[in-house]
């Protein structure tokens, strides 16, 4: 969201929402809440009258929904369908924020060549990704003209600072040992992401895109190339066979995206790889600072 709010042009109002960390300017809003009453939903669009709603918030701790299955579904799916319900009301357009965990990977089930197309059949291994396919279902069916959006490893510079770049500077310069695994990655910069989501609004498209970053890797090689990125030292970087990092809950394995469609919609569009996703973060600082 963060993302969304600098990336568009001034011209453009921008209200954003705000649950556990009150943010100025922000509407309190609970995705919870949302779940449980459509009224919650209908209350906050009547009086914002949005023309587009962009739904990028949702319970992604995988071993919470686990724990919290009934959370997982009131907040990834039932609050995502009161809201699409609510805005097709007053003709505002949806965009949802969705996931490569609809896919299971090469657990089992071998991934095509070139990655996951949008219409190749998901098959979710855990809590997370079910609540998140199930919402994607049930918004083409009462939103047909909804915007569905899947990405992967989504980095760059947030107020709350939680994603994977954060983890990996805290974690290496305070000394601690870093575990990870080869299984493959997109890494996707929330700038790129926020613009190609803006450019797909403006062409007219609806339906499901994967929208990721240009490059797969292994997240021992993004790690690594962060780090030299940063300067910062790769000696506490180690390969771990346990892909599930140690989990409760069963993760996709190389569940590759296939972007070939949002390429093709949005032709001159190239995403930053991973060094310059850094220096442009670094050169156009935001949000927590990354090397506090």
């Amino acid at each position: 969201m963060e993302a969304l709010l600098r990336h568009r042009s001034k011209e453009i109002v921008a209200i954003g929402t705000c649950n556990s960390n009150p943010r100025e300017g922000m509407i309190p809003f609970c995705l919870e809440e949302a779940g449980r009453s459509e009224d919650a939903c209908r209350d906050l669009l009547t009086m914002v009258r949005p023309s587009v709603v962009f739904i990028c918030a949702a319970f992604t701790w995988t071993d919470g929904c686990e724990r919290e299955p009934e959370k997982a579904q009131l907040v990834n799916c039932t609050a995502v369908v009161n809201l699409a319900q609510c805005a097709k009301v007053i003709n505002s357009k949806v965009v949802f924020y969705s996931t490569d965990y609809v896919f299971p990977g090469s657990d089992g089930d071998d991934t095509p060549g070139g990655g996951y197309s949008e219409s190749c059949p998901c098959r979710p291994l855990q809590t997370y990704g079910e609540t998140k396919y199930r919402a994607e279902q049930k918004l083409l069916t009462v939103h047909p003209q909804a915007l569905i959006l899947r990405t992967s490893t989504v980095f760059g510079p947030e107020e709350q600072g939680k994603n994977f770049v954060y983890q990996l500077v805290s974690n290496v310069t305070s000394g601690k040992d870093m575990a990870l695994t080869n299984v493959k990655c997109t890494p996707t910069y929330n700038r790129d992401l926020a613009a190609m989501t803006l450019k797909l609004i403006e062409n007219g498209c609806s339906g499901i895109y994967h929208v990721i970053g240009d490059e797969a890797m292994a997240k021992m090689e993004f790690a690594t190339r962060v780090a030299r990125c940063l300067g910062i030292d790769t000696s506490k970087l180690r390969v771990t066979s346990d892909n599930d990092g140690g989990s409760r809950c069963k993760r996709p394995k190389d569940a590759i995206l296939s972007s070939e469609k949002r390429k093709k919609d949005l032709p001159n569009f190239t995403c930053k790889n991973v060094e310059e996703a850094i220096t442009d973060w670094l050169e156009h600082s935001a949000g927590k600072s990354l090397m506090s």
